[in-house]
């Protein structure tokens, strides 16, 4: 039977502050998906029903990174939302740079970490995540920002709605 078990696998170097449940969460969808052939778009905790119930408690207009790192369920829906535009592949590849990182060379920083993963999966991906990350309230530093420029934005359509409103 498939259930959605905690299996931690978590790396310090990509987790920061905020996103240590939701980050560990995303093997058990991992393994839902593969192994379960259960998609991640139907499982509860990534369905769009739920998240656009959490997209609809946050207030993008004046995103707060406290409030984002206070309730799981913020930082579930921004990586999921991740998944869905561009599959398990992504994160895989992500995870796999960062186990060959030399310890010298891991971001120690709360900033240095989210730096760090917004240009990883942004030039992964081939997308600037910058603003998504923004509206999300997820502080980055201008230089991570700047590294990334050269790419194209990409925003979730979902998150684009609340951004118009």
């Amino acid at each position: 039977m498939c259930t959605n078990s905690a299996i931690n696998v978590q790396n310090s170097a990509w987790v920061f502050d905020g996103v240590l449940e939701s980050s560990a969460d995303l093997f058990p969808l991992y393994v839902q998906e593969k192994l379960c052939n259960i998609p991640v778009a139907l499982n509860p905790r990534g369905s769009r029903e739920y998240r656009d119930e959490w997209m609809h408690k946050y207030n993008f207009k004046h995103p707060d990174f406290a409030l984002w790192k206070r309730y799981s369920e913020y930082s579930q829906t921004f990586y999921v939302q991740l998944q869905q535009a561009f599959g398990w592949g992504a994160f895989q590849a992500v995870f796999a740079q960062y186990g060959k990182l030399a310890r010298d060379q891991q971001p120690r920083t709360d900033e240095d970490k989210r730096d760090e993963w917004m240009v990883r999966f942004s030039r992964q991906v081939g997308r600037n995540l910058g603003p998504f990350f923004a509206a999300w309230g997820v502080p980055t530093s201008e230089r991570a920002q700047s590294s990334i420029a050269d790419l194209p934005t990409w925003m979730p359509e979902e998150l684009q709605a609340f951004l118009n409103r």
